[in-house]
């Protein structure tokens, strides 16, 4: 992989994390942020377990959902990138990957 997609990989996992984290901080469901966001339950879970890429527009609605500025959240995801970093960047199979995921994005 190149160090752009490494790069690219450790920012959504990260922008995953602070999504969740903020969110669980909040006390809101999945189901209350999605409607906060105008955006589908599974496309929150979705997002939260790294399975999908964000778009500009749902970056802005899912910072508003939770009460912050895009800025905001990107300093968030930010503050992860060093503990997500640290995990991609050891050498695993693609079954712990998976499981690094799964464990990234559940805290």
């Amino acid at each position: 992989m190149s160090k752009q997609g490494d790069t690219s990989t450790v920012l959504m996992l990260a922008i995953s994390k602070a999504i969740r984290e903020r969110r669980v901080g909040l006390g809101v469901s999945q189901e209350e942020l999605g409607n906060r966001a105008d955006l589908h339950r599974t496309y929150i879970s979705d997002i939260e377990a790294g399975r999908r890429n964000l778009s500009l527009r749902s970056l802005f609605r899912l910072a508003s959902g939770l009460g912050l500025t895009v800025s905001e959240l990107l300093k968030l995801a930010e503050a992860r990138m060093v503990e997500v970093t640290v995990r991609v960047s050891d050498p695993i199979t693609p079954p712990q990957a998976q499981d690094l995921i799964w464990a990234l994005c559940r805290g």
